[in-house]
């Protein structure tokens, strides 16, 4: 692997080699975020799933480890999670160290149920659970994703279970024993495909000291807002048996309008405690995936996004989310930092040495553009390009990947939309490029639009434009990372 080599992410996590999906088994202990990762070992095209494993000390620099689970008797390694099990309800703990559980789904001939594995030397090394499986299959064909979490006031591990077109709840006292508790779903949220990798957690909301709200995430496989798999959510509260919801039943909230983002879930026990909860996705498209024109690898994670609640001004309350402060430490070069930058129809202002990866944050005041479209777009030194646009009119950002040179499926060409998010009076958009990934968060985070795009050559430089008008920005600035 080249620092340069074309479409790999530089700070986005991949594997060294071959295949990856879903973020599992995520969790922190004593100075590192574990990663581990859907994992194809043999081919860079999806097959027989193993957890791969990767460490951080910071969410940007990744140590890839050697395969934690591999397939078994009872069936490959399919999705789960991993918890800390700090008082040792398993009864797995045999030194010092706290020990760590796996609950993964295992998948063989259309059966899949659940199993557990530990570790006790950091997740370094893991013993499977004799008892295997621990959650048998009750007849659903679509059983799978496990995620675990300790419910303080019943003193109980639970479980969130995707099952098809709903999830279902479990309850243990160690992570050995299940109990079917109850079921979410069918009737609400968006159902053109199948549920998966569930996660539920609890926020705080955002100016309303001591008022929280339960989160429950769930991937579906089809009909996301730019079609094709998403991942939507549900606001609510959780009483350590049901989720009761208080969206309205037809309503599908987005955690990501953009094409490439999937598999969502969070780390369990982040050091900064419930004040910081952190979610990763795979930055991918089920449509293509095993298509993308990677040459030793197939397969990357969003950037690692910290996540909070907020009230909008009608009451409603709705996901935020914000990179984590840790990538701002990947800037290494300011190519602009002004204020009141002009731009005018047909003269472009580019930005040059930016090499595969920059940092972008853009302010716009409504009152300071006269023009139909304006926005960013991405090169290289061919001509070819993806482009961002803010359509002020029809109250869309967009999203175009026509004109990138590279066109290696149908699924993958064409413009994609997401809502413009205005916080008094301004549009401001955080801006992240990483070869061949785009991510975009408007505003304070209400909004968020991950895409992957394919030039022919390495990202060179960027420009921002206006058609038939000029813009006035109110901040530029732009790194190198």
């Amino acid at each position: 692997m080249t620092l340069r080599e074309l479409y790999r992410p530089k700070y986005h996590f991949t594997p060294q080699k071959n295949w990856t999906n879903d973020p599992n088994g995520m969790f922190y202990y004593k100075g590192e975020y574990h990663l581990f990762f859907q994992h194809n070992p043999n081919d860079k095209v999806w097959g027989p799933m193993h957890w791969g494993h990767a460490v951080s000390t910071d969410l940007v620099h990744w140590e890839e480890l050697p395969v934690a689970l591999e397939p078994d008797s009872l069936g490959t390694i399919f999705s789960g999670c991993a918890v800390v099990d700090w008082e040792n309800t398993s009864g797995f703990q045999t030194g010092q160290e706290k020990v760590i559980v796996a609950v993964f789904t295992q998948h063989e001939d259309d059966n899949e149920k659940q199993s557990i594995a530990y570790s006790n030397d950091r997740g370094r090394t893991w013993v499977k659970y004799k008892g295997n499986p621990v959650v048998k299959n009750p007849g659903i064909k679509d059983f799978r994703d496990p995620k675990v979490f300790w419910y303080a006031p019943s003193e109980r591990w639970t479980m969130v279970l995707a099952c098809h077109d709903r999830v279902r709840f479990y309850s243990s006292p160690d992570l050995k024993s299940w109990e079917y508790l109850s079921e979410f779903g069918q009737d609400h949220g968006a159902h053109g495909g199948v549920w998966e990798c569930p996660d539920l957690f609890r926020l705080n909301i955002e100016g309303n000291p001591g008022e929280a709200r339960w989160v429950l995430a769930v991937s579906v496989s089809n009909g996301a807002p730019n079609g094709g798999p998403g991942v939507q959510y549900f606001i609510g509260q959780f009483d350590g048996s049901t989720f009761t919801c208080e969206n309205y039943e037809s309503q599908a909230l987005w955690v990501d309008y953009g094409r490439d983002f999937y598999a969502a879930v969070t780390w369990h026990h982040d050091p900064f405690g419930m004040e910081r909860r952190i979610l990763l996705a795979w930055a991918n498209n089920w449509e293509y995936a095993n298509c993308i024109p990677a040459s030793s690898w197939r397969g990357a994670m969003s950037v690692p996004r910290e996540l909070s609640l907020s009230r909008t001004k009608d009451g409603n309350i709705i996901l935020v989310q914000k990179p984590v402060d840790e990538i701002m430490n990947l800037r290494k070069k300011v190519l602009i930092s002004g204020r009141n930058l002009l731009i005018a129809d047909n003269k472009p202002i580019s930005i040059t040495d930016i090499e595969d990866a920059a940092e972008i944050i853009l302010k716009i005041s409504v009152d300071d553009f006269k023009t139909e479209e304006f926005g960013l777009r991405i090169l290289d030194d061919m001509g070819n390009f993806c482009s961002m646009t803010v359509d002020m009119e029809s109250m869309k950002l967009t999203v175009d990947r026509n004109n990138t040179g590279v066109q290696f499926h149908d699924r993958y060409p064409g413009v994609f939309h997401a809502p413009i998010c205005l916080n008094e009076n301004e549009l401001k958009l955080h801006i992240f490029i990483d070869s061949s990934l785009l991510e975009i968060f408007e505003g304070d985070g209400q909004v968020s639009f991950t895409n992957q795009f394919f030039l022919k050559g390495h990202v060179s430089q960027a420009e921002l434009f206006a058609l038939k008008g000029q813009v006035l920005y109110k901040t530029v600035e732009i790194y190198a990372l």
